[in-house]
């Protein structure tokens, strides 16, 4: 009687210690999970960067990592703002078993075991069997912290070379405003020193430096309502005398290599 024993074949075996070796030695963290979520293995990788061990991690459902406190991983219903309920990876889960798409990628807050939080850009793609029917998900999480830190400082720079432009145009309306007061000012003094000064040309002078008050408080006006935060209250409002009034601003934020154009409606009056 002899026993035969079936063992893999040579290249089957160093075939899947080579994946098994990718897998562990990855420097990216990847898990493998169920069709639900349910984490059935990970890396290394993984298992560092959310801090838990691989024993730890296995059995724990993928979104139960994602920070229940930061205000980006939420959403607003009803006026209130609510963790978000996964509703978008859901659906995209259902995209992937249907086969509508072959992988999906998302950015959101990861919070670690001991409490820390971090940027991660996870990506997740289906697993199928030889039948072609959906076997495993493979989620691959890389911590993106300092992309979004820079991308953060990026948007910040930008915000601040308009601020400057704004400033800097703004800056020179004012002090052609400015001007035009003073030397009114000075004309009226020195006409009043005088006393050849014809109320008619009083009065025009007067009027100059009015003009040049309003077109101030209008300039300030346009800034108020740039900054202004407060909910907005639905009225009617002058579309082309807004366009018209907010040319000027607009233009400094564009810049001067570029050409503002305004149409204004002529129904609206």
């Amino acid at each position: 009687m002899s026993v035969v024993t079936q063992f893999p074949a040579a290249h089957d075996y160093d075939r899947e210690l080579r994946f098994q070796a990718m897998f562990e030695a990855a420097a990216i963290g990847i898990g493998i999970c169920h069709l639900d979520g349910r984490i059935l293995e990970a890396n290394a990788a993984l298992s560092r960067m959310l801090g838990y061990s691989p024993q730890e991690l296995t059995g724990t459902h993928a979104g139960d990592f994602f920070s229940q406190f930061h205000p980006e991983n939420h959403r607003e219903t009803g006026g209130e703002i609510v963790p978000d309920n996964g509703s978008q990876e859901k659906r995209l889960l259902v995209e992937l078993m249907e086969g509508t798409r072959d992988a999906f990628e998302i950015e959101k807050r990861y919070q670690r075991q001991d409490g820390s939080e971090f940027w991660g850009h996870l990506a997740v793609s289906l697993a199928r069997d030889g039948r072609r029917q959906p076997a495993f998900l493979i989620a691959m999480l890389v911590d993106a912290t300092e992309r979004k830190r820079v991308e953060e400082h990026l948007r910040e720079a930008e915000k601040m070379e308009v601020i400057g432009r704004l400033a800097g145009g703004i800056a020179h309306d004012f002090n052609n405003l400015l001007t035009g007061i003073l030397l009114y000012c000075d004309l009226l003094s020195a006409g009043l020193e005088q006393g050849g000064l014809e109320r008619s040309d009083l009065r025009q002078q007067v009027e100059e430096v009015r003009m040049a008050g309003e077109q101030g408080a209008a300039l300030t006006q346009q800034l108020l309502a740039i900054a202004r935060k407060q909910a907005a209250e639905p009225r009617l409002i002058p579309i082309n005398e807004i366009v018209t009034s907010t040319k000027n601003l607009l233009q400094r934020l564009v810049g001067e290599q570029i050409e503002l154009v305004t149409e204004l409606d002529s129904a609206a009056g």
